[in-house]
């Protein structure tokens, strides 16, 4: 514990000096500052409310299914959610299914002890991912019950390795580890893990949401005009140096919606200063003349999930990097897809690669060629019944997680 606490430690100071340039950083600091007291002052004694924690805004919509059955079912119950990253906090604050949202206090001894006693959760919710070992500690000590749903394990996490005994104990004592599939369940069985079940992923059944409640946007009917439509979803640079070329070069049977993952006033300009053709920023959409434009850009964040019902074609970016963005959503409203060769910690991209809904590229020439493949109307729509088929197959994980839980 003494190493874990150390690591915390460090962790912590390091994102204290960050903050001092970086804004997110220091919104994640201001953001715990008298957190714990806040929490004194505001949830009331007798609430016992579900604690819901997320690590950021994509663990809070895999958990927001689960949360919003719970108050369903049992709406007289009192729903906290905390959160790791300001992506999260500062989209989700006014949450209207949670009655407390905060960022959650540094992962020590006494913020743990403190933070359940003032609380006092009738049982706590940990989505995905986030082993906090303090807090995970206290929940045993407190016998309240613990949940990890829509987890993954993979060979490569602390759980494997030899010097990752506490990380086990930690499992080991949870509630219930309600797991994604079965490769995760043989790595559970080969650290003796007797407290795990195969329920599924929960981000089906959020995605299948989306496109039911979808809403109609403004001005984007009048921005496409009855053009095929090519979305570009969260994207970085290095998406964007082969994506913004060919928009120049395309032909104009398509409008182009980009979704930058940055939306700062520089990144924007330099998407601007790239195109060679013309186009409108969202946030200006009643000045432009959008027949005109043949690109949109989203310069906000949180209107993603619902743009993709006007698409034909998505670019999912992360691929280049690592760490692949949503490929689920635009799967929903049945769409190929399209990303980069990084997405080994996304079963979900290889599945539906083979499925037949989705394409890696591995470079920007390969983007041209994916591109023209698509350029066949015959092909769009195989892909894209593929994708549906592929999001309704695995519905259901968010029903059987609410009635495997068990509610003091």
């Amino acid at each position: 514990m003494l190493f874990y606490n150390l690591a915390v430690f460090i962790y912590h100071l390091g994102v204290r000096i960050v903050a001092l340039t970086n804004t997110k950083a220091a919104k994640w600091v201001a953001g715990r500052k008298g957190v714990l007291d806040r929490i004194q002052k505001e949830v009331q004694t007798e609430d016992h409310p579900i604690w819901v924690h997320c690590a950021s805004l994509g663990e809070f919509e895999q958990g927001r299914p689960v949360i919003e059955r719970l108050k369903q079912q049992h709406p007289e119950i009192k729903i906290l959610i905390t959160f790791f990253s300001p992506s999260g906090y500062e989209v989700r604050k006014d949450y209207e299914y949670a009655s407390y949202i905060y960022y959650l206090p540094p992962d020590s001894k006494r913020n743990a002890r403190r933070f359940l006693e003032l609380v006092k959760p009738r049982v706590a919710i940990f989505v995905k991912y986030e082993y906090w070992l303090h807090y995970l500690t206290a929940l045993n000590d407190k016998n309240i019950p613990t949940y990890l749903i829509s987890a993954r394990l993979r060979a490569d996490q602390i759980f494997f390795k030899g010097y990752g005994g506490l990380f086990r104990k930690a499992l080991g004592n949870l509630t219930g580890i309600f797991l994604q599939d079965q490769a995760s369940s043989e790595l559970a069985q080969s650290i003796q893990l007797n407290n795990t079940r195969i329920l599924g992923d929960t981000r089906y059944d959020r995605v299948a949401e989306t496109v039911s409640n979808a809403q109609e946007m403004k001005g984007l009917s009048a921005f496409i005009d009855g053009a095929k439509v090519f979305i570009a979803g969260s994207t970085w640079p290095v998406d964007e140096e082969f994506i913004l070329p060919f928009i120049g070069a395309a032909s104009e049977k398509f409008k182009y919606i980009l979704a930058p993952h940055e939306v700062n006033e520089q990144h924007i300009k330099e998407i601007e200063q790239a195109l060679s053709v013309p186009y409108v920023r969202y946030s200006e959409i009643n000045d432009g003349d959008l027949k005109k434009a043949r690109v949109l850009i989203i310069d906000n964040v949180g209107m993603l999930s619902n743009l993709y019902q006007y698409g034909d074609i998505a670019y999912v970016g992360g691929g280049f990097t690592g760490a692949l963005h949503n490929i689920l959503e635009p799967a929903a409203f049945g769409m190929p897809i399209l990303f980069g060769p990084k997405f080994s910690k996304f079963p979900e991209a290889a599945e539906l690669i083979e499925a037949g809904g989705a394409f890696s590229i591995e470079d920007g020439i390969h983007f041209v060629s994916r591109m023209a493949f698509l350029s066949d109307p015959f092909i769009v729509k195989i892909a894209s019944e593929v994708s549906k088929k592929f999001i309704h197959e695995r519905t259901g994980a968010s029903d059987a997680i609410v009635g495997a839980m068990k509610l003091n």
